[in-house]
């Protein structure tokens, strides 16, 4: 028997039929739960190792090379990219879908740990990242003014940015653009040469002595009422004269 013969002999169990399909799909339709932003895995991991006053064949060769060998022997590894930049490098480590995710990103985790006595010494410590859709700004609000670049970011970073992280749902707020204040150091090539310096050892002089430290304490007063007074050195440059 077809469905067009049950139609005609039976038309009330058709419609009875028809209705109860149609309240079952008003009720999904109306429970249907909607996201702008699903919560979506991608299985991609960035490593980012910042080489300061490194240039991009170097980054090539003494960081991007030692961390793909190292990680594309990982088990679920699809595909490795690097990218050597000015100063940094990015290794994009993308991996199957039928991988399992946590424990590959443990394994890169391992593998990076690994190589730290393999990395150049004027390299700062890898960041590793997950890609994650969830992520991305929802929001985003341009602040102009008629003042200066900089005065503008200052206000912003001061005024605007911790008023909007103290709303209820908001997890983190970035700033991006304006002019930011920056002391350029420019180096003499022969004067290089004649006290055999590379560029990335003026660099490391100039981090270490802009800093303040920690030097001890002391204690003041009798044994009665003595307290413990901490002392620092201030080594921050104030003025650019002082990098000098």
């Amino acid at each position: 028997m077809t469905l067009s013969e049950i139609s005609i002999r039976r038309p009330v169990f058709i419609t009875m039929v028809t209705l109860g399909l149609l309240v079952l799909g008003y009720i999904g339709f109306t429970r249907l739960g909607t996201d702008l932003y699903p919560s979506v895995t991608m299985p991609i991991m960035t490593v980012a190792v910042p080489y300061p006053g490194a240039a991009p064949a170097d980054v090539e060769r003494e960081i991007l090379k030692p961390i793909e060998d190292a990680v594309v022997a990982i088990s679920g590894v699809d595909r490795v990219n690097g990218f050597a930049r000015e100063n940094v490098g990015v290794v994009v480590v993308m991996f199957k879908l039928s991988a399992d995710f946590d424990q590959a990103a443990a394994d890169v985790r391992e593998k990076v740990d690994a190589l730290g006595g393999k990395l150049p010494s004027g390299a700062q410590k890898p960041v590793l990242s997950r890609a994650d859709v969830g992520a991305a700004p929802i929001l985003i609000y341009a602040a102009s003014a008629p003042l200066p670049s900089d005065e503008v970011r200052r206000l912003t970073e001061d005024l605007i940015k911790p008023a909007l992280e103290r709303l209820e749902g908001v997890a983190k707020v970035d700033i991006l653009g304006g002019r930011e204040r920056e002391i350029q150091v420019e180096l003499d090539a022969l004067k290089l040469e004649s006290y055999r310096l590379a560029p990335h050892q003026v660099f490391q002089k100039l981090n270490a002595e802009n800093a303040t430290i920690p030097a001890g304490h002391y204690f003041t007063g009798g044994s009665g009422d003595a307290q413990e007074v901490s002392v620092r050195t201030v080594g921050e440059v104030k003025d650019p004269a002082d990098i000098g």
